[in-house]
């Protein structure tokens, strides 16, 4: 896949904006405080419908405003495709590939897929392996959808069987 523009309306501090990008690598250069971080989360906003900076979707809808948009266009599929968002303070999100919509989050994913590092991702170096281990498992989600289903069934059993070795009230000692 690749990104050869995206537009933004009422995104964080873009009122009306638009981006085009090369095949090859792309530099995002600026002065501090210009967008250059809220150009990244539109693009990530796109890959998997969630943002890595704001806990709640209506942070990036831009102050004073109703409804914020992004459209990307990228090249897939041996053609140029279409994702579209639609946030909104008052309603549920909208999503669209090519014009359809889209029923779930989840059709998003492997349509624009994407990683983001941060200097607060250092900690993916420095930590533990859970910090690694939800990384691997976000660009897992993104090229292969169904692992999203996977994981989350892997999730409910594992809580199960905590939720199984708490109720029985017995102590687990491990010995080496």
């Amino acid at each position: 896949m690749t990104l050869n523009r995206i537009t933004l309306k009422n995104f964080r501090c873009y009122r009306e904006a638009a981006f085009s990008f090369s095949s090859g690598i792309n530099l995002i250069t600026g002065l501090n405080g210009v967008g250059k971080t809220c150009l990244v989360e539109s693009v990530g906003y796109m890959s998997a419908a969630r943002s890595h900076r704001a806990a709640h979707e209506k942070d990036m809808i831009s102050f004073g405003e109703c409804e914020a948009g992004i459209a990307a266009a990228y090249f897939g599929d041996g053609r140029e495709r279409l994702l579209e968002a639609f946030i909104s303070r008052s309603a549920r999100r909208r999503l669209f590939s090519d014009g359809v919509p889209l029923r779930s989050s989840r059709e998003l994913l492997g349509h624009l897929p994407s990683v983001c590092f941060e200097p607060d991702d250092l900690e993916l170096i420095k930590g533990g392996a859970s910090a690694r281990r939800r990384l691997m498992d976000s660009a897992l989600c993104q090229t292969r959808p169904r692992y999203l289903s996977l994981l989350s069934a892997y999730k409910k059993l594992i809580d199960g069987k905590t939720k199984l070795l708490r109720q029985s009230g017995k102590k687990l000692y491990w010995k080496d």
